[in-house]
């Protein structure tokens, strides 16, 4: 019968095939076969292994304990067949002629309810004290004999087969068995012996002449005839034309030589050769030489509205009206970015061979950058001056907090610079982050 409730985690439904005692020849086994199916909340057979607490009781619900007993069986899609009493074993007192009741509980479930009324097999444990042979000299009932002294039924007949009981419900179909293996393959048959052979069929009539083949290919050439007999000579043909003149003879031996004739008039003036190389350079006039100019930052004008402010200076033994020693010294930025324009003011002609910005950066946040380039007088395009660097503006970099830095922004190893005159030379700086200046610019130059 099936069986449902809900329990913490795990609903289980229980088709139990009932409980039945198990009997062999011989001695009484004290055991009861309990098979069933469990099935989970939808229906679905519970798989794997399971623990099941089987408890006998004398009541439906409620009542006294007459026997427990827990056991892990294996679930085949749900099926289970447990033997009660194996692992402890059933007391002779559990059956008395009383209805008993047999309870089961899967895993940490509740127990199911309702119990199972247990079948009448099971009493059949009360027979244990019926071992061994039996020997009466007769059996009475009541007073009256039913087997006499030589073991004839002496009884009445009428009663001693009842009448046919109901049929049982069917149990519960058992699961599949697996397939067994494939038996050995059986050994070929032997051949049959060949039967006769039937007798030749009538020849059948000519078929129809199929189309001509293609022509073969044409046969090697034969061999040579002998030549004929020489034919007459015939007559003379005309005078061929004159052939072509042949070559020149050699040249015969010089004559002496002639009178000398008068001068012819003088020829044109050849063109002019090369150039040849330059000369070593002559002295350095006065003025010539190697110089240095340094821009302070303070001389540069703002651009685009820049409010960097100059930052005052001391020592240098400075004395002032009001006492203090200090001056300005430096161009310093804000937090924002301030961009200046320096004129450079080198004469015409004048090499620049390097150019070096000088300022401070403490600010972990903030830069200082520089450029130097030209611009013609009547165009606006700047033409950067420094090989190496072209137009990307120098920096003492984002990341620098060091204090005081110098870069170059022209370098040695730049292709000196002649200036000119129809150009206008500036020195660009910008300066971003409060903690960050720039004192000025040296240029290094030659006057030729």
């Amino acid at each position: 019968m099936s069986r449902k409730f809900r329990a913490s985690g795990v609903a289980v439904a229980a088709i139990l095939a009932g409980v039945a005692y198990a009997a062999v020849a011989g001695a009484v086994p004290k055991v009861l076969n309990e098979q069933g199916r469990l099935l989970d909340a939808t229906d679905k057979p519970v798989t794997g292994s399971v623990s099941l607490v089987f408890t006998l009781y004398d009541a439906p619900t409620g009542g006294a304990t007459l026997w427990t007993e827990m056991q892990t069986v294996t679930l085949d899609s749900g099926y289970f067949s447990a033997r009660l009493g194996e692992t402890t074993p059933i007391p002779a007192t559990a059956f008395d002629g009383s209805t008993r009741y047999l309870g089961v509980k899967v895993n940490a479930d509740p127990e199911m309810s309702p119990r199972q009324e247990v079948s009448s097999v099971p009493y059949a444990l009360v027979a244990d004290n019926a071992t061994g042979d039996i020997s009466p000299h007769s059996i009475i009932v009541n007073g009256t004999t039913i087997v006499d002294s030589t073991g004839k039924w002496v009884g009445a007949v009428a009663g001693l087969q009842g009448a046919t009981g109901p049929a049982g419900a069917a149990g519960a179909t058992g699961a599949a068995g697996a397939t067994g293996p494939a038996g050995p393959q059986g050994a070929a048959g032997a051949t049959g012996v060949a039967g006769p052979t039937g007798p030749s069929g009538v020849a059948g009539a000519t078929g129809v002449a199929g189309p001509t083949g293609p022509t073969g290919p044409i046969g090697a050439t034969g061999a040579a005839g002998p030549t004929g007999p020489t034919g007459p000579i015939g007559a003379t043909g005309a005078v061929g034309a004159t052939g072509s003149i042949g070559p020149m003879g050699p040249m015969g031996p010089t004559g002496l030589q002639g009178v000398a004739g008068p001068t012819g008039p003088t020829g044109p003036i050849g063109p002019t050769g090369p150039t040849g190389a330059t000369g070593a350079t002559g002295p350095r006039g006065p003025g010539a030489g190697t110089f240095y100019k340094s821009i302070s930052s303070l001389t540069c004008v703002p651009m685009n509205g820049a409010t960097g402010n100059t930052n005052n200076c001391s020592g240098g033994g400075t004395t002032r009206t009001d006492g203090t020693s200090v001056f300005p010294c430096m161009l310093q930025s804000t937090s924002t970015l301030n961009t200046y324009m320096c004129d450079v003011g080198l004469p015409s002609g004048a090499v620049i061979t390097e150019v070096v910005a000088y300022g401070m950066d403490s600010d972990a946040a903030g830069y200082f950058e520089a450029a130097i380039w030209r611009t013609g007088n009547t165009t606006f395009g700047p033409t950067f001056l420094s090989s190496s660097f072209g137009g990307t503006w120098q920096s003492s970099g984002v990341a620098f907090t060091g204090g005081t830095t110098s870069f170059p922004i022209f370098q040695t190893t730049d292709t000196p610079h002649t200036v000119v005159s129809d150009s206008r030379y500036t020195i660009g700086t910008a300066l971003k982050g409060s903690g960050v200046g720039s004192f000025g610019f040296r240029i290094a130059y030659n006057i030729p």
